[in-house]
């Protein structure tokens, strides 16, 4: 079995449902199994390829626009395999890294909301921690790949808005010629 390599803590929301984008598609009203600084695993029956381009947005307490979290795929969970997991099936979220500091505030702000321990670390359970000689011989760690990552991931979200507000001009004008 796969070693737990969770950072952050989870935080259950008690009925809270999200807009999710992935790729073309657009998901309403799917539950948010949990949440957390680094991610959120969202109830779903047709699961996304991993490393899908994903996009969540759920309403913050006391604000009037949603919180828009950018992010990739990174966990998959079918039914079929939910079923034997004895878990929802759906898929997990991992957010971009660093959010932008507005985002992360938001974020930060509707954890609390859900829970007050909800951005104090993790402790490390005896499976996560490793002898003192393997962690000194872990090479440096090189960034250019997740800055190749993130440019990719900050470019497909540009192109996202992007045709957001064409569609948003075109329904505009159609309104417009329909009064």
């Amino acid at each position: 079995m796969k070693k737990n390599q969770r950072r952050h803590t989870r935080v259950k929301p008690k009925a809270m449902s999200s807009r999710v984008r992935v790729g073309g598609s657009l998901h309403l009203g799917l539950a948010v199994e949990n949440l957390s600084l680094g991610g959120a695993f969202v109830r779903c029956a047709q699961v996304p390829p991993l490393r899908s381009h994903a996009t969540l947005e759920v309403l913050v307490p006391g604000v009037n626009q949603p919180l828009v979290l950018p992010g990739q795929v990174a966990f998959a969970l079918s039914a079929g395999d939910a079923v034997s997991r004895k878990m929802p099936p759906g898929f997990a979220i991992e957010f971009v890294k660093p959010l932008p500091p507005h985002l992360q505030r938001g974020l930060e702000r509707l954890l609390l909301e859900l829970d007050e321990n909800a951005l104090l670390p993790l402790e490390p359970s005896e499976e996560q921690a490793e002898p003192a000689e393997r962690t000194q011989s872990v090479p440096a760690f090189d960034p250019s790949g997740e800055v190749a990552a993130l440019r990719k991931l900050v470019a497909a979200h540009e192109r996202e808005i992007e045709r957001l507000e064409k569609d948003n001009v075109r329904l505009r004008a159609l309104l417009t010629q329909r009064k």
